[in-house]
């Protein structure tokens, strides 16, 4: 196997990208939310076409945002299969303007400070934005997944991911926040500048990642390596 390394993990601390170096996992958490779930279903824990709500009650009788304020009905329930495949009918909140993302954003539906029962609570109260198998939408969908995995489980989402997932496939430094130990290869995160070149985003001497969550998410809160040999897969 060929690893090789480049680029900067830290500009400011002038640190080179090295083989073991943490990485923000984000939208990559996804695909390991969704093996959890299959490997639920393997199991004989949920059907991938039972509506969501035979597992999270909050979801039974979701609307589908209408412009006139009289939300309709669900053509049929969401599955999930949706979940799944981003067909739910769910939105992200901060990547459109919509009035649901709006009542996303006023409801702070990924508050990192709460729990994925508060967030199935708030999503509850929020209709849909289009009907459920018409579309496609990036959407917090995969956070709904971490939360049915607790529900099928009975286990928190990190304790399911590390016993399950993470222990027998040796991934030893993915995890939802960074541990103390672990700090020192965590690497910054850069964004593009207006006027060009890039920008701290996140400092990782600072970062929240350091911290447990509240809110496991499962849709893009795992950090991780590209290493191989430390994670146990090639993830990156």
């Amino acid at each position: 196997m060929f690893f090789e390394t480049f680029g900067m993990m830290n500009r400011q601390a002038a640190r080179p990208v090295e083989q073991g170096t943490i990485f923000r996992f984000y939208s990559m958490s996804k695909p390991i939310t969704s093996a959890a779930v299959m490997m639920l279903y393997e199991e004989g824990k949920l059907k991938l076409d039972d509506p969501v709500s035979k597992y999270i009650l909050e979801f039974k009788g979701l609307k589908v945002y209408d412009k006139s304020g009289k939300h309709t009905d669900q053509a049929r329930p969401m599955s999930v299969r949706d979940l799944l495949r981003h067909t739910s009918g769910l939105t992200y909140g901060f990547f459109g303007n919509t009035a649901v993302d709006k009542m996303y954003r006023a409801a702070n539906v990924l508050d990192r400070d709460s729990t994925l029962q508060d967030m199935a609570d708030k999503l509850g109260r929020i209709p849909l934005l289009y009907q459920p198998g018409t579309k496609w939408h990036y959407s917090v969908s995969a956070d709904v997944l971490g939360h049915l995995v607790e529900k099928l489980s009975g286990q928190p989402l990190d304790r399911f991911f590390k016993t399950r997932i993470f222990k027998p496939l040796e991934m030893k430094d993915t995890a939802f926040h960074v541990a103390a130990d672990k700090a020192k290869r965590f690497a910054a995160c850069y964004g593009p500048k207006l006027t060009g070149g890039l920008k701290l985003i996140d400092d990782p001497a600072r970062s929240k990642y350091l911290t447990q969550p509240s809110l496991l998410s499962g849709g893009g809160g795992l950090v991780s390596t590209a290493d191989a040999h430390d994670s146990g897969v090639i993830s990156v």
